[in-house]
């Protein structure tokens, strides 16, 4: 399945790289969900072209337009040249490759590196992932672990209340009334996360 980690970049020199942008801000994180705008036809072989060039991100998305094609050696060294590149997005997806071991060898201790990378790169689902990943071997009804509560409070930072990150905590059973009363005491503390999540 396409990756789902997006990159949060500054800015753009290269007519591929505002293309890229404008690709993205078309996709689910941006407010389309679930729609994806088709790549202009000359799209792969840019990307291709600025990847050779280093833009990490052009790797990424490289992979992501063409990996139903590619074979799974290839599609692993895109994706390893893009987040060596600095792509988050590329990092991300490689981290998901060796997390759930399609197209590389399963490695959950190699995907967390590769994943909290990405999400120190600002990647909101890098982190989202990397909250995932740290959270195998729970409890089914067990409270998520302190460290994948991080990672989903640096994803809100990131990318906003995407699948409620922003609302996730420990103690998001309780009633609303008990939760938004925890959250504005932390608030009320300089707790940033709890502001985030009374916001």
């Amino acid at each position: 399945p396409r990756s789902t980690l997006f990159p949060y970049t500054t800015l753009f020199r290269s007519r591929t790289r505002d293309e890229a942008v404008a690709l993205l801000a078309s996709w689910s994180l941006f407010g389309a969900a679930d729609v994806v705008t088709p790549a202009p036809d000359d799209a792969p072989a840019r990307l291709k072209a600025a990847c050779r060039r280093g833009d990490g991100l052009a790797c990424g998305l490289s992979y992501e337009l063409s990996h139903a094609s590619l074979a799974p050696a290839k599609g692993l060294e895109l994706l390893t040249t893009g987040c060596n590149g600095g792509s988050a997005f590329a990092c991300g997806s490689l981290g998901s490759l060796y997390a759930e071991g399609k197209d590389a060898p399963k490695d959950e201790a190699r995907a967390m590196k590769i994943l909290v990378r990405g999400c120190d790169a600002h990647g909101f689902l890098a982190c989202v992932n990397a909250a995932t990943v740290s959270a195998r071997g729970q409890a089914k009804d067990a409270p998520l672990p302190p460290r994948s509560v991080a990672f989903l409070d640096r994803a809100c930072g990131y990318g906003g209340d995407q699948n409620g990150v922003c609302r996730y905590s420990n103690d998001g059973d309780t009633s609303p009334i008990a939760y938004v009363a925890a959250q504005r005491k932390g608030c009320s503390a300089s707790n940033a996360a709890d502001c985030r999540r009374l916001g």
